[in-house]
């Protein structure tokens, strides 16, 4: 059985709304999709272009942590 990570759509951080936005992109092994929050459309487009310039892979997602 395959383990699932449950994202909330949306969070609410000192007064801002964060809302879930995915990205795709193209890979030898198809085309995997990412996600990310962000506060409008336009802060999303900034967030992927700096993901683009400075992204490193931090690790496998090993599990969820409730609070």
């Amino acid at each position: 059985m395959a383990r699932t990570l449950e994202l909330p759509l949306s969070s609410h951080v000192n007064g801002h709304t964060w809302n879930l936005y995915s990205f795709d992109y193209e890979s030898p092994d198809g085309r995997p999709s990412g996600y990310f929050y962000a506060t409008s459309d336009d802060h999303a487009k900034l967030l992927l272009s700096e993901l683009k310039e400075t992204a490193v892979l931090a690790g496998q997602v090993m599990g969820q942590v409730h609070e």
